[in-house]
């Protein structure tokens, strides 16, 4: 993992040379956006960073002093005061250009911390530079998703075998996240969703008292984290024969999303992805119950850069890891979502996801 971290902080350096930063920070006080994790290893809730060409170091209190040796190559500055902004900024200090995470920190941080620096410096915001970085994951990156995936796919088969008429949304929901914990996942992805019959027609339709009825269709969106890296994927399947209608929804949504997933290839742009999979939809009469983007990023977050959507027209870079999810919602009806996980590599695009996408009926 050393040699991983410091790959990443070269690769920030030589981003900050070409915007002329002379030092990042990067600050973590009990909330985080994981590129304190991203670019230390650092696992603990409180820390800081300081990233320019003659020091790489994380700021922390007792509290993690041993952690913060035995998971991070940068240089440890143990923080032994109270006040813990005062004694990060004494090191920032002679820096003219510094570099901020303007989308994490706070106004109350960053009025503060500027506060204790000369009047002169100039902020730069970072996020797009740190968001590209993160974009490209690496062989070991990709590698935890996979790793990832498997698990909670492993989970869902267990749950949906056992699966019965009158079990409520929250009751399946708490059976899958347990058995991706039992698997060896480090915590869900996020709110696990098992939204059933009408409810089902909720794109984030979190888990309810509802009971699951015979021919419903129920959606399932899940995923665990492994490593620090997340996996996040959705099926629909149905308890009992689905009626033919469903069964058409169901085949549309299908095809989109396997369009989408075999056309998808680094370098192109996040809306010409979403377009694959729109306008089968919107061709099949179904547009306007497509309301969602058609995926997005994933890796230490579930929801991270890049988007793949129409809002996006850059060009999707190798080593992307993006979610492919079209959906048909029929208000108070019913509901289909697919999701897989894949990779764009330079050459091929890896599913990461390693389950069909056919119809599951239990």
């Amino acid at each position: 993992m050393k040699e991983e971290i410091i790959s990443r902080v070269d690769k920030l350096l030589a981003s900050m040379a070409e915007s002329s930063v002379d030092a990042v920070l990067i600050a973590n006080e009990e909330h985080s956006t994981k590129n304190l994790r991203y670019f230390s290893n650092f696992t603990g809730s409180t820390g800081y960073l300081l990233i320019s060409r003659d020091k790489q170091m994380i700021f922390t209190d007792s509290r993690y002093w041993e952690q913060t040796l035995a998971q991070s190559p940068l240089t440890l500055e143990k923080i032994k005061e109270l006040r813990t902004r005062p004694f990060v900024a004494r090191f920032f200090q002679n820096y003219k250009r510094i570099g901020f995470e303007a989308k994490a920190l706070t106004v109350d941080f960053f009025n503060g911390f500027e506060a204790l620096l000369p009047p002169d410096v100039e902020w730069i915001p970072v996020d797009g530079m740190i968001s590209e970085i993160r974009c490209s994951k690496s062989v070991l990156e990709k590698n935890k998703i996979v790793e990832a995936n498997k698990i909670a796919i492993d989970a869902f088969k267990k749950v949906i075998g056992e699966l019965k008429v009158g079990m409520t949304e929250k009751e399946v929901a708490i059976a899958l996240e347990f058995q991706m914990l039992k698997l060896g996942g480090e915590d869900k992805s996020f709110g696990t969703i098992v939204a059933s019959g009408w409810r089902s027609a909720l794109p984030h339709g979190a888990a309810s008292d509802k009971k699951i009825e015979k021919g419903e269709f129920i959606v399932f969106d899940f995923g665990c984290f492994l490593g620090g890296y997340c996996s996040d994927i959705t099926r629909t399947i149905a308890l009992g024969k689905p009626s033919d209608e469903m069964l058409e929804v169901y085949d549309i949504v299908k095809k989109a999303q396997n369009s989408a997933e075999r056309a998808a290839k680094a370098g192109m742009s996040g809306k010409d992805i979403d377009t694959i999979a729109r306008d089968i939809i919107t061709n099949e009469g179904y547009g306007e119950y497509f309301g969602h983007g058609l995926g997005h990023g994933i890796g230490l977050e579930v929801h991270e850069e890049p988007r793949v959507s129409q809002i996006n027209t850059n060009a999707l870079p190798v080593g992307a890891v993006v979610t492919i999810e079209p959906g048909i919602y029929l208000p108070n009806r019913f509901g289909v979502r697919i999701e897989n996980d894949i990779f764009l590599g330079l050459e091929t695009t890896e599913v990461l996801t390693v389950f069909p996408t056919d119809l599951i009926i239990v």
